[in-house]
């Protein structure tokens, strides 16, 4: 193994000075580093032969361990610094060793000038990223603004449109005339038709559809109102007084009709404007005449006594009866057999309306539980109506007997 020459060195136990390598050991002659452009003198001491006399205390695998082949520098023959002796610095293997500007050596210099490099590197690197960033979120944003700015035009240019389309369409004829078509159909829920108390209307209503139809009344009095309409139709009847109030609805019956599907209602009306509603089953298509007429008492101002009826399916039987204030009207209709089955209803004075089907505990006795009774008493005078049908609108035959007592 090859040892350095003698000469100075980084001292390997204290930085930031020199010692004496004397060719096979270290010495203890030790010196700072000199500033830049100076060199330390040999030690007046240091010989080859002190040299030889020191290598005896030593090993010669001791000296080769601490010897400065481990990369420290020395100076040469002339003073000056050797070169790195092995690879573990950034000098060249060989050369002369010269100070830094600032007293420090190369390799303390090239070591910062790498962690320098290094924190630059990674400054640099954080601002790139950085920067990247800021760019994506800021394209994107310009997108979204974009888009909104192309969302807008087209659709104010197209709200401007169809306003200037409704703006002249509402100016045309034929827009004028198409609501008056609308407003001529019969074919709407308004109270565009009107039925007279004898009279009658024709509707042709699609699928639902239902129309509502005006039935003045100037006199008070019994009122039939019916359909009439060709096999295959289904109408519905709803009849309500002037408040709006239902009277009756009837889907099939109560009405002499081919038809057995048309519907017809026996009422007691006062003044007013009624409405009479009309409908296909199951909102179905109907083409119907509405009749309405008046119905005259088969017995007018009936005196206490018994009365023989009789009539067919459909039909009714009526008799009047005036009444003073007070006074109390009993009306007891019997069939002539167990099989009849009346229904009888009594439309006093003052507007009110009583109905029986069956009579109860109160009536008279009787062999057939099925015929009707009713007490009613007048809260004022003048005229009340007695109507009798069948259940469900059936034939009936019988007696009606009428009682007024006060």
């Amino acid at each position: 193994m090859t040892t350095p020459p003698a000469g100075w060195y980084h001292d390997p136990q204290v930085p930031g000075q020199l010692r004496w390598w004397d060719g096979s050991t270290w010495t203890a002659h030790t010196t700072a580093v000199p500033e830049q452009g100076s060199s330390p003198e040999r030690p007046a001491e240091s010989s080859s032969g002190s040299s030889s006399g020191s290598s005896s205390e030593q090993s010669a695998e001791q000296a080769a361990a601490q010897s400065p082949a481990a990369g420290y520098y020395s100076t040469d023959s002339s003073g000056s610094y050797a070169g790195e002796s092995s690879g573990m610095y950034s000098s060249a293997p060989s050369g002369a060793y010269s100070p830094s500007p600032s007293g420090e050596d190369s390799s303390r210099e090239g070591g910062l000038s790498a962690g320098l490099i290094i924190g630059i590197i990674a400054i640099l690197g954080v601002l790139i990223v950085g920067a990247l960033i800021a760019f994506f979120l800021l394209l994107g944003s310009d997108d979204d603004e974009d888009g909104d700015d192309g969302d807008s035009s087209p659709t104010e240019e197209a709200t401007e449109d169809a306003t200037e389309d409704s703006t002249d369409e509402s100016t045309d004829e034929p827009t004028e005339d198409a609501t008056e078509d609308t407003t001529e159909s019969p074919d709407t829920d308004e109270n565009e038709e009107t039925l007279e108390p004898e009279g009658s209307v024709s509707l042709n209503l699609d699928y639902s559809e239902r129309a509502t139809v005006t039935l003045p009344v100037d006199e008070a009095g019994l009122y039939h109102i019916q359909t009439s309409s060709s096999s295959g139709n289904d109408p519905m009847l709803e009849l309500r007084d002037p408040d709006g109030r239902e009277i009756d609805s009837v889907d099939d019956g109560g009405v002499d009709s081919s038809n057995t599907r048309d519907a017809g209602i026996v009422a007691f009306l006062e003044p007013g404007d009624h409405e009479v509603i009309v409908s296909g089953y199951a909102g179905g298509r109907i083409d119907v005449d509405v009749l309405s007429d008046p119905i005259a008492a088969d017995e007018s101002e009936l005196d206490s006594g018994d009365f023989d009826v009789s009539f067919s399916d459909d039909e009714h039987w009526v008799g009047t009866v005036d009444l003073s204030e007070g006074e109390t009207l009993s009306v007891d209709v019997r069939g002539a057999d167990s099989g009849e089955d009346g229904y009888l209803s009594v439309y006093l004075p003052d507007g009110s309306s009583e109905q029986n089907d069956d009579r109860g505990s109160a009536g008279p006795d009787t062999d057939n539980s099925f015929d009707p009774y009713l007490e009613a008493e007048a809260s004022e005078s003048g005229t009340a109506i007695i109507v009798v049908t069948g259940y469900r609108d059936r034939a009936f035959e019988g007696t009606v007997t009428v009682d007024v007592e006060g």
